[in-house]
């Protein structure tokens, strides 16, 4: 949505840097109507000279990139009162949309409402999607770690303007809320209660001491928590595939070890049994319940639709997901892990050792605060 700023920023973009830069170049391809940009501040710095500019065609649009490094005060802090101000280099970028007469465009100027906000986060996640085709080169070429792709969703806001390129006339000018992450922040921002703390104590006691077949599920899970939470869609997909397989790979190896299998031959088993079967031979028949994965509405059918087949699209195929795609693929596993815990809850007579596992570790969750039976008493 936007809203008046109390002071308007200055952009590189404007009538004179255009017919400087860009007024030929657009020309040949469009009749430019309206300009739309976004300024968007990339947390790490890509090391180009001011200005630098990226400029391409397509259709009947034309998109811009103006680079511009700046510095912004970082504090480093032990103790209160000892902070360090320290200048933290980044970049801006001025992610610039050049449109011939657009009625869309010219319907939601000066609106604020659910249409207006879903056509401008349209147009921003086209243009990072093509910054990110620049970001993902340069990381390609240079040994540089502290650059990443970007996505709506890692801000709060971004600042965006409308000029009429006819007479460079301003029609819109604010910031964009551009974080649809329907999980809230604020449910952890507290001080832990004394029982949460004291299993939290012991829960990293248990980690450290035993050889639990399900912690790496859960750390895999809090991973693509936190991946999502910052607008990183593809990285979450990844985890959250990990995080299932790692899940299943437990089960699979308690459910071998109650057939009588020695842990070497468990593990030439793992080389030997392509993931799949060991989900349709051992886990599915050792557990009971529904495993039939053709059932696109079923838990299991979700959990290979919304993660194993977008988690192999992801890694065989280069797919890039959408946020959406990562948020449903993070709900499918809850779903999921709720569907285990029932089944060898349902077996524990059998397996009890993957039942007590289970039992001492958080069972995953959407929003809030996982619970715990785990203590340390």
């Amino acid at each position: 949505m936007n809203s008046p700023l109390p002071s308007e920023p200055s952009l590189t973009i404007c009538k004179e840097y255009y017919e400087k830069h860009l007024e030929q170049e657009v020309n040949k391809r469009i009749t430019p109507k309206y300009c739309l940009v976004f300024a968007v501040p990339l947390r790490f710095q890509l090391p180009f000279k001011n200005e630098t500019l990226f400029f391409t065609t397509f259709d009947n649009q034309a998109t811009a990139f103006i680079f511009d490094k700046y510095e912004t005060p970082q504090h480093e802090a032990i103790f209160p009162g000892s902070a360090l101000n320290l200048p933290e280099f980044r970049t801006r970028v001025e992610a610039i949309y050049f449109l011939p007469e657009c009625g869309e465009l010219a319907s939601i100027i000066n609106t604020e409402n659910e249409r207006s906000h879903l056509l401008q986060y349209s147009f921003l996640s086209h243009l990072l999607n093509r910054l990110n085709n620049y970001i993902n080169a340069y990381r390609m070429m240079f040994e540089d770690c502290k650059a990443f792709p970007v996505s709506p969703e890692q801000y709060f806001y971004i600042f965006s303007r409308v000029y009429d390129v006819t007479d460079w006339k301003t029609l819109m000018s604010g910031p964009v809320i551009t974080s649809s992450n329907p999980f809230n922040y604020e449910h952890i921002m507290f001080n832990v209660q004394d029982k949460a703390l004291h299993v939290i104590e012991g829960l990293g006691m248990y980690v450290d001491q035993k050889q639990n077949k399900f912690v790496a599920a859960s750390q895999f899970f809090a991973e693509s928590r936190r991946y999502l939470y910052t607008g990183h869609p593809r990285e979450t997909i990844v985890f959250l595939g990990m995080c299932s397989e790692s899940l299943l790979n437990g089960l699979f190896h308690h459910i071998r070890m109650v057939d009588g299998l020695t842990e070497l031959e468990i593990n030439t088993e793992f080389d030997e049994i392509p993931f799949m079967r060991r989900i349709k031979n051992h886990i599915s028949h050792s557990l009971g319940g529904s495993w039939d994965m053709s059932k696109g509405a079923s838990i299991i059918g979700q959990w290979k639709k919304n993660v194993y087949d977008l988690r192999n699209r992801v890694v065989h195929a280069g797919y890039f997901p959408h946020h959406y795609e990562a948020a449903n693929a993070f709900q499918t596993i809850v779903n999921f892990s709720e569907f285990i815990r029932e089944r060898v809850d349902a077996k524990k007579n059998l397996f009890p050792d993957a039942f007590n596992e289970l039992e001492a570790l958080p069972a995953f969750f959407v929003q809030g605060v996982g619970e715990s039976t785990f203590d340390i008493s």
